[in-house]
């Protein structure tokens, strides 16, 4: 089972966070600029008007 205490701490004070991004392990930890591009590509093929609150995705 995943773990995220920061989500259910949230959660629990009832305040939304925007969600959590899991990058795959396909990617070095070093590969920081592939890691952004990902991310980048991720939240520019996101609609506007979706909300995106407690978000839980992979890239």
């Amino acid at each position: 089972m995943l773990n995220f205490p920061l989500t259910r701490q949230f959660f629990a004070s009832n305040i939304s966070h925007k969600g959590v991004l899991i990058v795959s392990s396909s990617y070095k930890l070093n590969d920081f600029k592939g890691i952004a591009d990902a991310i980048s590509g991720y939240v520019s093929e996101w609609p506007k008007e979706n909300p995106t609150d407690y978000l839980f995705d992979f890239i």
